[in-house]
């Protein structure tokens, strides 16, 4: 049994440079700024989860290794990256035999093409065809789709982005445009028919694809592969439409960026198909990004059930307290505030005013004010200027855009120990989301969500946020019958 090699290493192991790399930046321009050559790990987890704590980075890398390496929870990024794999392998074994003649000399990048076979239109369509049931395929799998999922991915295609957009770009361009030009869809549509309807013909590509294809019968897969070409069609052609692509200008691009021979665009294909493997390079980046995503998922979900119970233990060491002595509980409050340093409580108060600010996905400038209004009342923010304190929210906000609504209320919880503290977060959540008069039902259950990591009980939340509303009732009379308000023509 041959040894997995690790998702880290097979990040830190693709090449910087080379014809592949080469390819992709000349097609960089159809989906500018999308693609990111990652070739480290560790920079790739930070990247991905925005996380710049190096002990948080190392949990998330050795999480998705564990992920990656498990023999159940791993095996679909395993088949993924097999498949992205195979898709490549079969093009540059069918290649191998026509450059063996040059090797040891020197020769400039695809400087060889003469001494290639181009495959024929039909060859060059199902093989073409083949490639995007592979990705449709590895989508699948990643995703975790059941084989009638085919219309998750065809609604998906409009979201993708990333090394995904970037490897269906290079496909549009590498297998579609520069060998079959214009109408490399309809090309493709009747070689795969051509090929369902003969059962595979033979075709390698089809046979090495064949297990990883949706089905649990070989007509059931050609089913599959028939209704992927159909279904993704009209997303394809579309795109073409939307970045302006034509082969006269897919073929400049490529030709500016690296040395071609002056040959016939079916030999330039045959060349990208021996020299390039852009479909495992990107999809490896494709499997390990799904892993980081996973792995950190998990960790955050672990954090916010840690958060959860802490605060249920707080809660019941503040219910004890109630029922010891006053000097007892006076000692025990104490204790309990010394353990959270001011810095930590003071990001857990912007966190907490943040978490009210963006309740409905957002901060303006009134919620701004609204921030301001609140945190004067916290002896925390004494001696803080506005502007300080807003980039300090901005900064919280930056946060539970990454990281998200249950990990901020975990945070908040973990680094704020007494009751009169996780109180003030509370108050100050719903002071800043309760100063808008306009509060959803989704927004409502947001508040009273974080009232529970806190460990306040449902009466204690519901008090907390009687008394602001009242506040803020009174606020607003007394605003509408100021002695300003008045006109001269007024009683």
């Amino acid at each position: 049994m041959s040894t997995i090699v690790p998702i880290n290493q097979l990040i830190d192991e693709l090449p910087t440079g080379g014809a592949t790399t080469a390819v992709l930046r000349a097609l960089d321009f159809i989906v500018p700024g999308q693609w990111v050559n990652d070739t480290s790990f560790d920079d790739m987890v930070r990247r991905v989860t925005g996380e710049t704590d190096d002990d948080v980075v190392a949990q998330v890398a050795g999480r998705t290794v564990v992920l990656f390496l498990d023999e159940e929870q791993g095996l679909k990024y395993r088949r993924a990256l097999k498949i992205f794999s195979i898709v490549d392998t079969v093009d540059q074994v069918a290649a191998a035999t026509a450059m063996a003649s040059k090797i040891g000399q020197n020769f400039s990048f695809l400087g060889f093409l003469d001494k290639l076979t181009p495959k024929s239109d039909t060859t060059q369509a199902i093989d073409a065809g083949l490639k995007l049931v592979a990705e449709i395929s590895a989508f699948m799998l990643l995703n975790g789709l059941p084989k009638d999922g085919l219309g998750d991915f065809v609604e998906s295609l409009g979201d993708y982005g990333k090394a995904d957009l970037m490897r269906l770009a290079a496909w549009v361009a590498i297998d579609g445009l520069v060998p079959l030009g214009p109408d490399f869809m309809e090309k493709i549509i009747s070689g795969i028919d051509g090929l369902t309807s003969n059962s595979g013909g033979g075709n390698k590509l089809y046979d090495a694809l064949s297990d990883y294809v949706p089905g649990d019968s070989a007509a059931e897969k050609q089913g599959f592969i028939k209704n992927a070409m159909s279904s993704s069609a009209g997303w394809v052609k579309g795109f073409v439409d939307e970045k302006g692509l034509t082969q006269d200008l897919v073929v400049g691009k490529i030709k500016s960026f690296v040395n071609v021979a002056d040959s016939g665009l079916d030999y330039l294909a045959a060349g990208l198909d021996a020299t390039t493997n852009y479909f495992e390079h990107t999809g490896t980046q494709t499997v390990a990004r799904f892993a980081i995503i996973d792995a950190y998922g998990q960790i955050q979900a672990e954090m916010a059930q840690q958060a959860i119970a802490a605060a249920q233990s707080h809660a019941e060491m503040a219910q004890a307290a109630r029922h010891s002595s006053p000097i007892e509980s006076h000692s025990s409050m104490r204790a309990a505030a010394a353990s959270s340093s001011s810095k930590q409580r003071l990001r857990a108060m912007a966190v907490a005013a943040a978490l009210g600010a963006m309740a409905d996905g957002e901060v303006d400038p009134d919620e701004e004010d609204m921030v301001l209004k609140a945190v004067s009342d916290v002896p925390l923010f004494a001696g803080m200027g506005d502007e300080q304190i807003l980039a300090l929210v901005h900064k919280a906000v930056g946060l539970i855009d990454r990281r998200g609504y249950e990990s901020a209320m975990g945070f908040v919880a973990s680094a704020l120990n007494s009751v009169e503290d996780r109180e003030t977060a509370f108050a100050l959540a719903a002071s800043v989301q309760y100063a808008d008069d306009d509060i959803t039902a989704e927004e409502g259950a947001l508040i009273f969500d974080f009232g529970e990591v806190l460990g306040l009980s449902q009466d204690r939340a519901q008090a907390i946020i009687n008394a602001i509303e009242s506040t803020l009732s009174s606020a607003s009379f007394e605003e509408d019958w100021d002695e300003d308000a008045w006109g001269e023509d007024d009683w």
